[in-house]
């Protein structure tokens, strides 16, 4: 008797993941199914995995061995980016794991824990996909550049915008207190909250008013 994992997924609050959940485990009764967790988020499908707590979740019992099927109502549920799609899909085939994608009535992987040639033609298909859509924006960015330079556009940060010294400075003196605390650039960075970038430019103007 296969063990499950039930994962949802809606983008805002103003969405239910209610209907998902009750589809898949309707699902997973009529097949005997033995649930081991359901896990359901509210986050865009756009995210990185490391920002998806509930699909970091489902890999963590992934690699555990807490089960052997993922169930999904449909592929856009895992994520919205291809590539990062493909890359759930890649881990759980490497696990011997199968994703069951409901509004395909396709599994990953067949009874003997083998690639599924169906669902092996969807993910090319997405892969292919994916890598059209990558294609298509950089050409659309190098179509708009071109055009922006036949414009007279000029491109580029705008000369003259940085902040004055005396306003950084002011903004930034809790980073001008670490400066002589013996720490590196990356720390100073951690305790202010604040880029790596910022703490070099405060050393610089710290170093030319010293000079100075």
């Amino acid at each position: 008797m296969d063990r499950i994992v039930i994962y949802a997924r809606v983008s805002t609050n103003k969405q239910d993941f209610e209907r998902q959940v009750q589809d898949l485990k309707n699902y997973a009764e009529k097949c005997q199914y033995v649930i081991v967790d359901i896990i359901a988020e509210t986050i865009s499908g756009s995210k990185e995995l490391s920002d998806r707590e509930g699909l970091k979740k489902v890999m963590e019992l992934a690699k555990d061995n807490q089960f052997d099927k993922l169930l999904v109502s449909e592929v856009s549920r895992l994520g919205r980016k291809t590539s990062e799609v493909i890359r759930v899909i890649e881990i759980m085939t490497e696990l011997k794991i199968s994703i069951y994608i409901q509004n395909y009535g396709v599994q990953t992987l067949d009874d003997l824990k083998r690639p599924n040639p169906v669902a092996s033609l969807i993910f090319a298909l997405l892969a292919e996909t994916a890598k059209l859509e990558k294609e298509t924006l950089l050409q659309r960015i190098s179509s708009g550049i071109a055009d922006a330079r036949r414009k007279g556009v000029k491109l580029g940060r705008p000369k003259k915008t940085s902040k004055p010294d005396k306003v950084f400075i002011n903004e930034y003196k809790k980073v001008f207190n670490y400066l002589d605390k013996g720490l590196t650039i990356r720390a100073i960075a951690k305790i202010c909250e604040c880029s790596t970038s910022t703490v070099m430019k405060a050393r610089k103007i710290n170093n030319m008013r010293m000079v100075a």
